[in-house]
Protein backbone atom coordinates (compact mmCIF):
# COMPACT_ATOMS: atom_id res chain seq x y z
CA UNK A 1 0.00 0.00 0.00
CA UNK A 2 1.13 3.50 -0.79
CA UNK A 3 3.37 4.69 2.17
CA UNK A 4 3.51 8.30 1.36
CA UNK A 5 -0.34 8.09 1.46
CA UNK A 6 -0.11 7.20 5.05
CA UNK A 7 2.33 9.56 6.24
CA UNK A 8 0.02 12.47 4.35
CA UNK A 9 -3.37 11.00 6.33
CA UNK A 10 -0.68 11.09 9.89
CA UNK A 11 -0.17 15.05 9.25
CA UNK A 12 -3.78 15.76 8.65
CA UNK A 13 -4.76 14.26 11.89
CA UNK A 14 -2.15 15.43 13.87
CA UNK A 15 -3.29 19.28 12.45
CA UNK A 16 -6.59 18.32 12.66
CA UNK A 17 -6.05 19.22 16.68
CA UNK A 18 -5.59 23.06 15.40
CA UNK A 19 -9.07 24.81 14.69
CA UNK A 20 -6.62 27.28 11.95
CA UNK A 21 -6.39 24.18 10.25
CA UNK A 22 -9.29 22.05 10.32
CA UNK A 23 -11.61 24.67 8.72
CA UNK A 24 -9.21 24.62 5.60
CA UNK A 25 -9.66 20.38 4.90
CA UNK A 26 -11.22 19.45 1.87
CA UNK A 27 -13.42 16.71 1.67
CA UNK A 28 -10.42 14.01 0.87
CA UNK A 29 -8.43 15.46 3.16
CA UNK A 30 -10.80 14.87 5.96
CA UNK A 31 -11.69 11.48 4.65
CA UNK A 32 -8.11 10.59 4.62
CA UNK A 33 -8.05 12.24 8.14
CA UNK A 34 -10.87 9.75 9.07
CA UNK A 35 -8.91 6.32 7.84
CA UNK A 36 -6.26 6.95 9.85
CA UNK A 37 -8.10 7.60 13.05
CA UNK A 38 -9.68 4.28 12.30
CA UNK A 39 -6.55 2.42 12.38
CA UNK A 40 -6.95 2.23 16.36
CA UNK A 41 -10.18 1.07 16.56
CA UNK A 42 -11.25 3.93 18.84
CA UNK A 43 -14.79 3.14 20.64
CA UNK A 44 -16.29 6.85 19.70
CA UNK A 45 -15.72 6.59 16.29
CA UNK A 46 -17.94 8.39 13.94
CA UNK A 47 -18.93 6.15 11.38
CA UNK A 48 -21.74 8.30 10.53
CA UNK A 49 -19.53 11.32 9.43
CA UNK A 50 -17.12 9.02 7.56
CA UNK A 51 -19.70 8.06 5.40
CA UNK A 52 -20.91 11.26 4.90
CA UNK A 53 -17.29 12.75 4.16
CA UNK A 54 -17.43 9.59 1.30
CA UNK A 55 -20.18 10.93 -0.44
CA UNK A 56 -18.51 14.24 -0.87
CA UNK A 57 -15.67 12.62 -2.54
CA UNK A 58 -14.62 13.47 -6.30
CA UNK A 59 -15.45 11.95 -8.15
CA UNK A 60 -18.45 10.23 -6.64
CA UNK A 61 -20.07 7.61 -8.99
CA UNK A 62 -22.34 5.80 -6.94
CA UNK A 63 -23.16 3.64 -9.69
CA UNK A 64 -20.25 2.35 -10.72
CA UNK A 65 -19.18 0.94 -7.67
CA UNK A 66 -19.85 -2.66 -7.38
CA UNK A 67 -18.02 -4.56 -3.91
CA UNK A 68 -19.39 -7.83 -4.74
CA UNK A 69 -18.28 -7.43 -8.59
CA UNK A 70 -15.12 -6.19 -7.65
CA UNK A 71 -14.25 -8.87 -4.81
CA UNK A 72 -15.71 -11.66 -7.04
CA UNK A 73 -11.78 -11.30 -9.19
CA UNK A 74 -10.29 -10.42 -6.08
CA UNK A 75 -11.20 -13.93 -4.50
CA UNK A 76 -10.07 -15.50 -7.63
CA UNK A 77 -6.58 -14.17 -7.66
CA UNK A 78 -6.06 -14.41 -4.33
CA UNK A 79 -7.59 -18.33 -4.44
CA UNK A 80 -4.92 -19.01 -7.33
CA UNK A 81 -2.28 -17.93 -5.28
CA UNK A 82 -1.61 -14.13 -6.23
CA UNK A 83 -0.01 -12.25 -3.79
CA UNK A 84 -0.17 -9.09 -5.00
CA UNK A 85 -4.54 -9.93 -4.50
CA UNK A 86 -4.31 -9.13 -0.93
CA UNK A 87 -3.08 -5.38 -1.82
CA UNK A 88 -4.95 -4.57 -4.23
CA UNK A 89 -7.89 -5.61 -1.52
CA UNK A 90 -6.38 -3.16 0.59
CA UNK A 91 -6.38 -0.62 -1.84
CA UNK A 92 -9.85 -1.25 -2.56
CA UNK A 93 -10.86 -1.01 1.11
CA UNK A 94 -8.99 2.66 1.24
CA UNK A 95 -10.78 3.54 -1.67
CA UNK A 96 -14.38 3.19 -0.44
CA UNK A 97 -13.76 2.62 3.28
CA UNK A 98 -17.01 3.89 4.20
CA UNK A 99 -18.55 0.63 2.44
CA UNK A 100 -19.66 -2.03 4.71
CA UNK A 101 -19.34 -4.04 1.83
CA UNK A 102 -15.85 -3.50 1.25
CA UNK A 103 -14.93 -4.28 4.84
CA UNK A 104 -16.86 -7.53 5.23
CA UNK A 105 -15.09 -8.94 2.14
CA UNK A 106 -11.63 -7.72 3.35
CA UNK A 107 -12.57 -9.78 6.50
CA UNK A 108 -13.07 -13.12 4.62
CA UNK A 109 -9.91 -12.57 2.47
CA UNK A 110 -7.92 -11.61 5.86
CA UNK A 111 -8.96 -14.91 7.27
CA UNK A 112 -8.22 -17.00 4.60
CA UNK A 113 -4.34 -15.68 4.66
CA UNK A 114 -4.77 -16.50 8.42
CA UNK A 115 -4.32 -12.64 9.50
CA UNK A 116 -6.73 -13.04 12.25
CA UNK A 117 -5.52 -9.11 13.55
CA UNK A 118 -6.43 -7.22 10.47
CA UNK A 119 -9.62 -9.42 9.99
CA UNK A 120 -11.29 -8.52 13.24
CA UNK A 121 -10.38 -4.91 11.89
CA UNK A 122 -12.48 -5.28 9.28
CA UNK A 123 -14.79 -6.85 11.34
CA UNK A 124 -14.99 -3.89 13.82
CA UNK A 125 -15.74 -1.73 10.38
CA UNK A 126 -18.14 -3.26 9.33
CA UNK A 127 -20.20 -3.49 12.30
CA UNK A 128 -19.81 0.51 12.55
CA UNK A 129 -20.68 1.26 9.39
CA UNK A 130 -23.68 -0.99 9.09
CA UNK A 131 -24.78 0.22 12.26
CA UNK A 132 -24.39 3.41 11.17
CA UNK A 133 -26.25 3.05 7.93
CA UNK A 134 -29.32 1.51 10.18
CA UNK A 135 -28.94 4.86 12.56
CA UNK A 136 -29.93 7.16 9.07
CA UNK A 137 -33.50 6.23 9.05
CA UNK A 138 -36.04 3.04 10.01
CA UNK A 139 -37.13 2.22 6.51
CA UNK A 140 -40.88 2.74 7.26
CA UNK A 141 -41.27 5.74 5.05
CA UNK A 142 -40.12 8.36 3.16
CA UNK A 143 -39.46 10.59 5.64
CA UNK A 144 -37.44 8.01 7.42
CA UNK A 145 -35.88 6.23 5.03
CA UNK A 146 -32.66 4.98 5.06
CA UNK A 147 -29.78 6.77 3.58
CA UNK A 148 -27.71 4.67 1.22
CA UNK A 149 -24.19 5.48 -0.66
CA UNK A 150 -24.48 2.49 -3.13
CA UNK A 151 -27.43 0.38 -4.59
CA UNK A 152 -26.55 -2.84 -3.11
CA UNK A 153 -26.85 -1.29 0.71
CA UNK A 154 -30.01 -1.50 0.33
CA UNK A 155 -30.07 -5.46 -0.54
CA UNK A 156 -27.46 -5.60 2.61
CA UNK A 157 -30.36 -4.44 4.79
CA UNK A 158 -33.60 -5.94 3.17
CA UNK A 159 -32.42 -9.59 3.38
CA UNK A 160 -32.26 -9.57 7.23
CA UNK A 161 -35.70 -9.31 6.90
CA UNK A 162 -37.22 -10.38 3.60
CA UNK A 163 -37.57 -13.67 1.63
CA UNK A 164 -35.19 -12.45 -0.92
CA UNK A 165 -37.23 -14.59 -3.40
CA UNK A 166 -40.14 -11.90 -3.26
CA UNK A 167 -37.86 -8.88 -3.38
CA UNK A 168 -39.10 -6.25 -6.16
CA UNK A 169 -37.86 -2.41 -6.43
CA UNK A 170 -39.82 0.95 -7.15
CA UNK A 171 -37.99 3.81 -7.64
CA UNK A 172 -40.52 6.82 -6.53
CA UNK A 173 -40.24 11.21 -6.46
CA UNK A 174 -41.49 12.46 -3.20
CA UNK A 175 -41.21 16.10 -3.07
CA UNK A 176 -38.22 16.74 -5.56
CA UNK A 177 -36.54 13.66 -3.10
CA UNK A 178 -35.73 10.35 -4.90
CA UNK A 179 -36.64 7.18 -3.48
CA UNK A 180 -36.07 3.17 -4.24
CA UNK A 181 -38.60 1.08 -2.31
CA UNK A 182 -38.20 -2.66 -1.86
CA UNK A 183 -41.18 -4.94 -1.22
CA UNK A 184 -41.54 -8.32 -0.48
CA UNK A 185 -42.30 -10.70 2.34
CA UNK A 186 -41.30 -10.58 5.60
CA UNK A 187 -39.32 -13.84 6.51
CA UNK A 188 -40.50 -13.98 9.77
CA UNK A 189 -44.38 -13.88 9.80
CA UNK A 190 -44.78 -13.94 5.79
CA UNK A 191 -46.26 -10.30 5.56
CA UNK A 192 -46.04 -8.12 3.22
CA UNK A 193 -43.40 -5.50 4.27
CA UNK A 194 -41.69 -2.19 2.24
CA UNK A 195 -38.47 -0.48 3.06
CA UNK A 196 -37.63 2.98 1.61
CA UNK A 197 -34.53 4.33 0.90
CA UNK A 198 -33.35 7.58 0.26
CA UNK A 199 -31.49 7.42 -3.14
CA UNK A 200 -31.21 11.38 -3.80
CA UNK A 201 -27.79 11.64 -3.99
CA UNK A 202 -27.12 8.30 -5.53
CA UNK A 203 -30.00 9.68 -8.28
CA UNK A 204 -28.03 13.02 -8.49
CA UNK A 205 -24.52 11.55 -8.82
CA UNK A 206 -25.94 9.54 -11.43
CA UNK A 207 -26.90 12.74 -13.65
CA UNK A 208 -23.69 14.32 -13.45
Amino acid sequence: MNKGFYFYALFLFMVSFSPAYAKFFSPEEEYAQMIQQAQSTPADYDFEKLRENYSRLEPYRPYSISPSHNFSELFKRQDEGDKSAIKDIDAYVLKNFALPEAHSRAMIAYEKEGNMQKAAFHEWATKGLIKALKYSGDGKSAQTAYKVLIVSEEYLLARWEMDRKTITQTLKNERGRMYDVLSGKNIKTGESMSIWFDVTQIFSAKLD
